[in-house]
């Protein structure tokens, strides 16, 4: 029995004891301390860039990582106060030798006085700092480092105003290119035609074209070394014999009369462009098509000027978004909106295909379509908030035509109260929550109203305004409504936009009566107003994390109209001897509208509103006899002007 020990040590260098548990627990370890140190390194890395570009951006040479917004914008702006006061060199080198070109200043002014460079300084640096957090989802975290692996390389956003800038190299370098040209036509008269050919000259040329590619290359990385320039032979591709017999094409060109340039403009843009018939046959320039056939198009410098001229006007830049948060509210918003761009290049080449192809010739005008690009943001809604917030829901109008002086303000007060107010997911909106309290404390103003069968001045008139745009844009946006009340009384204010008919309005009073919609979204909800004076419109926007919802209503349709019934009046020992005070009768109404509403996951839920409006007479508020010597005086209250709602106890407010 002594020896089982040594057997037993015998055994376990024979059989030792397994090592797993110990080599899973060390590999667990080490993977813990991986995932932790990435995850660190992380976190750590973005919290350092926050405010900085992210390493691995360059502009050209320039390398921008790690500058903050200021000081990248100081480093720009300091190239670009360089750029500025420094000439452009250009060289050409022919058998050997170079000749030196120098174009002044950038910013020489066109003939319109407008720079021909214009750099987007503020943009630039937008674009710079998006670079790395393009991403919302997982890969925002490892996207910064991809930039380190693999470098950006940025250009900068500018304008180069071509035509006038060509302008400039020509007068530099007129002195060394040997003009030359294809043979033309002068028209010196339209009626009677009659017009004289100018032969062709062989000649060198300089490649304006590269020229001014190569330029803006190197403008866009803020470049300043000298660029090498060319020239080469220009053939003449049309003879003077070419033009020999020519009279007919040129007649018919006169009969086509004016040229017309259209496109889609938006809304209450100047969507035609004429160019008068002399200056076309002013333009004309003898080309030769691939066929082989001598053809007239317009001259390309004037042209091309004519097309810069409209690029100017019918431009529209992007809008790239912005949301700025302060105390819990958003002050300042803008949601992505694309830019349209005239197309140079294919304008060019669609009318030169058209006169190609005989000009107005068998047809019935002598329009031309403008082709235009949409240009769309860089940066998305998404990227530049972190409440979840991607698009549009809905939005909704009514219109306030006519209204008091002091109605305008509250309205307008209400709508600065609500715009940029944020609704956390679940929460449910209350406009008298973020609109109210209606008191003169809380900047509010006295309007007249009906209050039962008296008019008096109370305090918050308008407000019903208010509670009806936001009844149609969550409508629109495909909220669940779960307060509404109708006015007691017809009112010209609230008419549905569509029929005009009552039934889509929604009256607020507080405490009473409020306009209440749930979020029932994953996200929180952005509510954007804006008052047109000039239009006299409100329009709400709801904006939040979109999530395929929408929702529409039917028009109110009128089941029932109500007779006002006989005027009546009232004795009010408030009024002057002799004065009376109007409002107008209103007709009372049944009417009905469906509201449909289908959620993110597709379930159509639909719900009827009905509105029942009293009828109301003509009522006057009449003050005490007068002496019989004394003449009465009268005023009457347009239905415009006073504005009814119901309230309990039939009580009637704005």
């Amino acid at each position: 029995m002594e020896n089982i020990p040594v057997v037993d040590e015998f055994i376990d260098k024979i059989n030792p004891p397994p090592k797993w548990p110990r080599i899973l627990l060390l590999t667990a370890g080490i993977v813990l301390f991986a995932v932790v140190s990435i995850a660190g390194t992380v976190y750590f890395y973005q919290r350092y860039y926050a405010n900085r570009v992210y390493p691995g951006v360059y502009l050209g040479k320039y390398y921008l990582g790690g500058m903050e917004k200021g000081e990248l914008r100081d480093f720009v702006e300091n190239l670009n106060s360089r750029l500025m006061k420094e000439e452009l060199n250009y060289y050409l080198i022919e058998d050997g030798k170079q000749q030196d070109f120098k174009v002044e200043t950038i910013l020489a002014r066109g003939e319109d006085s407008a720079p021909l460079l214009t750099l987007y300084t503020d943009e630039f640096v937008e674009k710079v700092f998006h670079y790395g957090r393009e991403k919302e989802s997982w890969q925002k975290y490892f996207l910064p480092f991809s930039l380190i692996l693999k470098n950006k390389y940025t250009n900068f956003d500018l304008r180069l105003d071509e035509q006038n800038f060509k302008d400039n190299l020509r007068q530099v370098l007129e002195k060394s290119e040997d003009k030359a040209h294809d043979a033309n036509v002068k028209i010196t008269s339209l009626i009677p035609l009659r017009y004289e050919i100018i032969p062709e000259k062989v000649g060198q040329v300089f490649d304006y074209k590269k020229i001014i590619t190569d330029t803006k290359n190197n403008l866009q990385v803020l470049e300043l070394s000298s660029i090498q320039i060319q020239r080469h032979q220009f053939y003449p591709q049309v003879l003077q014999n070419d033009l020999s017999n020519v009279t007919e094409q040129l007649e018919r060109l006169v009969l086509c009369g004016d040229l017309l340039f259209k496109y889609a403009a938006p809304v209450g843009q100047k969507d035609t462009f004429i160019v008068r018939i002399g200056e076309i046959m002013d333009w004309i320039t003898a080309k030769r098509s691939d066929s082989g056939e001598v053809y007239f198009f317009l001259n390309e410098e004037k042209f091309s000027i004519y097309l810069k001229s409209l690029k100017e006007i019918i431009d529209v830049p992007v809008q790239n978004p912005k949301f700025s948060l302060v105390n819990g509210k958003v002050r300042e918003f803008k949601e992505q909106k694309p830019g349209l761009s005239l197309n140079l290049e294919e304008t060019k080449e669609m009318a030169r295909k058209y006169f190609e192809q005989g000009a107005c010739f068998g047809r019935e005008n002598n329009n031309l379509n403008l082709v235009m690009d949409k240009v769309e943001s860089d940066i998305k809604l998404k990227e530049v908030n972190d409440m979840g917030i991607t698009g549009l829901f809905g939005t909704g109008t009514s219109t306030f035509y006519d209204s008091h002086t002091n109605r305008i303000k509250n309205i307008a007060h209400a709508v600065e109260l609500l715009n940029g107010v944020l609704i956390p997911p679940g929460e449910v909106f209350s406009a008298i929550k973020y609109a109210g309290p209606f008191t003169l404390e809380n900047g509010y103003l006295p309007e007249e109203i009906i209050k039962g069968d008296r008019i008096i001045k109370e305090v918050g008139g308008g407000m019903c305004q208010i509670g009806t745009t936001l009844f149609r844009m969550a409508m629109n946006a495909g909220m669940d409504i779960t307060q509404r009340h109708n006015h007691s009384l017809v009112v010209s204010y609230y008419a549905d936009p569509v029929n005009k008919n009552p039934g889509t309005d929604a009256a607020l009073y507080d405490p009473f009566l409020d306009l209440k919609f749930k979020n029932d979204t994953d996200g929180y909800l952005l509510l954007q107003t804006n008052i047109d004076y000039k239009k006299q419109m409100l329009t709400f926007s709801l904006w939040g994390k979109v999530d395929g919802r929408y929702g529409h209503y039917t028009p109110p349709l009128v089941s029932r109209w109500i007779p006002a019934g006989e005027p009546q009046e009232v004795l009010s020992p408030e009024l002057k001897p002799g004065e009376v005070k109007c409002q107008n009768a209103f007709r009372g109404a049944i009417s009905s509208f469906t509201y449909t509403r289908f959620t993110s996951s597709s379930e159509k839920i639909e719900r009827v509103f009905t509105s029942n409006y009293r009828p109301l007479p003509k009522l006057c508020l009449v003050g005490p006899a007068l002496p019989t010597s004394t003449p009465s005086s009268s005023m009457e209250i347009k239905p415009s002007e006073a504005v009814v709602e119901t309230q309990p106890e039939e009580l009637n407010l704005d």
